[in-house]
């Protein structure tokens, strides 16, 4: 049996769960994986699936090595990556081919962000804080890329976001 049917990308949980030995345990957005421009990137998505049964794994990912590029000044985004989990010793990373998982190993995809448009230093702060709100990019991201401060009740500190975008610019 396969999990994704061949042609839907994006078949529910509650089917998966159902045809294949398997508990999805979560899918959500990767953070801090969109490139960071006046214009954002798309964010790619993390999915942790948790094998009930031996089962056999066909993994086919790409832009592993080469990150969705950013265009006129916008950075790029994450690449993807995949790895298998055992309960009982370290992740190891798996990119593309065939692997065998056991009952209780954990297989975590995440797929890999969109690149930026612009410079980052062109996005409105408001946006970036609201990115910060919504889990969407750390507050470290916020201050290393777009130059904004978010005080540690989550608002924008304006005074602190104009001397550290001086600071990078």
């Amino acid at each position: 049996k396969t999990m994704a049917h061949g042609d839907t990308l994006d078949v529910p949980a509650e089917v998966q769960e159902a045809l294949c030995p398997l508990h999805i345990e979560s899918v959500a957005i990767r953070p801090d994986s969109a490139g960071a421009g006046t214009f954002r990137g798309g964010f790619g998505t993390e999915k942790v699936v948790r094998v009930l049964a031996e089962s056999g794994l066909s993994v086919q990912i790409d832009r592993t090595r080469c990150p969705p590029w950013g265009i006129l000044g916008g950075g790029d985004g994450m690449t993807a990556e995949a790895s298998v989990e055992p309960p009982d010793g370290p992740a190891r990373r798996i990119l593309k081919g065939m692997d065998r998982l056991g009952a209780g190993d954990r297989f975590r995809l995440r797929t890999g962000g969109g690149g930026g448009f612009g410079p980052p230093l062109g996005r409105d702060p408001a946006r970036v804080a609201d990115d910060v709100a919504a889990g969407y990019i750390s507050v470290d991201h916020a201050a290393d890329l777009y130059g904004v401060i978010v005080d540690e009740n989550g608002n924008l500190d304006a005074e602190a976001t104009a001397a550290r975008r001086e600071e990078i610019s």
